[in-house]
């Protein structure tokens, strides 16, 4: 190991041009990982005309700890919102939007893609990052994801499936949230539920987080709400959604031995604090703590998170070397005008761990070896964009933090 307990950096990606990259490691051999990102034929990447660039899933593998990797091209010519996750006994899955399609595949790179082994679970409603998990008591899979627009006048409702047979069928959605109004007079006055992810309480208990932000424009003042809500029949009906937290950004959410671990980004504009609400009574109550507090996060990608097996919890996340070095009213003018806008900022990334349930928090670790600059990284339709995501893998002695410098995804091992 290079530098204490820092393992050698590993680039992960071999080509083209990616961001929002995601990470897993099998709990019955910590050398294997898998890794997914989108990649992009072009630097600058726009949907339209379709076919001028492609966007596409692919999955990484490596059974040497990171050091080197395969790869397998998931998705067509459209792909996004990856996620990849390992089954308690070591079964690979990896999920995510191909044209909208929501899809989740078991294999890894060495199988291909095949009508076996891979399902679609939703054919034409997929709007935003669809979420697994699995639960370890019973190998209940659960998918959460943002569907399509129903109408003009509501949002993207938050909907879950659900799998008792290792991913071979799948039930039909129960809607968590249906999500606001979002256009009042001709103007979008709400931003609907994303960034759903299931946990698990134990038994049939069951809770959902997620991020929307009634009446706010998240492009423009990037204040937002973290949301809950409860099940306790397995995830077959909800609670009302529940206000847990404002946030300047989507959570990031896990669970270990029926308690709920919630990250979030709070403060203003100037400086953020990197923040966690614990539950331990099944979402009833909830305790906060402290992360980091002094970072510079407002358009970084929300932090990766994982729990080990004993319950350490494993953070990596991006701060900019300084405040201000963002222009948020111009980005907005951006996306509302199609860009471009290009990221002014230069940043760190950082691992942190809990080994009393978030109670308290290492000092954070520096992973890069060269300042991150934003300008470097990829462009969609002209804006920065280093991915809304960022990832992390937890074993039992070790965590791999993935995240992006410039057009690729990085991994290394630490050791706790």
């Amino acid at each position: 190991m290079a530098q204490g307990n820092l393992g050698a950096v590993h680039r992960v990606t071999a080509s083209g041009y990616n961001f929002e990259p995601h990470i897993a490691v099998d709990p019955t051999d910590p050398q294997h990982l898998a890794a997914m990102a989108i990649k992009m034929s072009k630097f600058d990447g726009y949907f339209r005309p379709r076919g001028e660039c492609e966007f596409n899933l692919y999955l990484h593998e490596s059974w040497d700890g990171g050091e080197s990797w395969s790869e397998l091209r998931l998705t067509e010519s459209m792909g996004f919102d990856p996620q990849v996750v390992f089954s308690p006994d070591g079964a690979l899955y990896s999920t995510g939007l191909d044209d909208s399609r929501v899809f989740v595949r078991e294999g890894g790179t060495e199988s291909g893609v095949t009508a076996g082994n891979r399902r679609l679970v939703q054919p034409d409603r997929g709007n935003d990052k669809p979420w697994l998990s699995i639960d370890a008591e019973n190998g209940a899979m659960h998918l959460v994801y943002s569907g399509r627009r129903r109408g003009h006048e509501r949002a993207y409702p938050l909907v879950m499936h659900a799998s008792y047979d290792s991913g071979a069928s799948w039930s039909e959605p129960v809607v968590v949230e249906e999500g606001p109004v979002i256009f009042e007079g001709g103007e979008q006055i709400a931003t609907g539920p994303w960034g759903g992810q299931a946990l698990y309480g134990g038994r049939q208990e069951m809770a959902v987080t997620w991020m929307h932000a009634p009446g706010i424009r998240l492009d423009r003042d990037l204040e937002g709400r973290v949301w809950f809500a409860t099940s306790g029949d397995g995830g077959r009906s909800f609670s009302a959604a529940k206000l847990l937290a404002h946030s300047r950004g989507a959570p990031s959410s896990l669970c270990f031995v029926g308690e709920y671990y919630v990250f979030y980004t709070a403060g203003d504009l100037g400086r953020q604090k990197l923040v966690v609400s614990v539950s331990e009574d099944g979402g009833s109550s909830w305790s906060e703590y402290v992360v980091c507090d002094d970072l510079y996060s407002v358009l970084t990608p929300t932090p990766g998170v994982g729990v080990a097996p004993d319950g350490a919890l494993d953070v990596v996340f991006y701060s900019a070397t300084e405040p201000g070095c963002y222009d948020l009213r111009a980005r907005a003018r951006a996306r509302d005008s199609g860009g471009p806008w290009v990221d002014a900022c230069s940043y760190n990334v950082y691992y942190t761990c809990s080994h009393n349930g978030g109670r308290t928090w290492t000092e954070p670790l520096m992973l890069n070896e060269q300042l991150i600059l934003g300008k470097e990284f990829a462009r969609n339709k002209g804006i920065s964009r280093p991915g809304e995501y960022i990832g992390m893998a937890s074993a039992s002695d070790r965590a791999y933090p993935i995240w992006i410098e410039g057009v690729h995804a990085y991994t290394r091992c630490v050791l706790r």
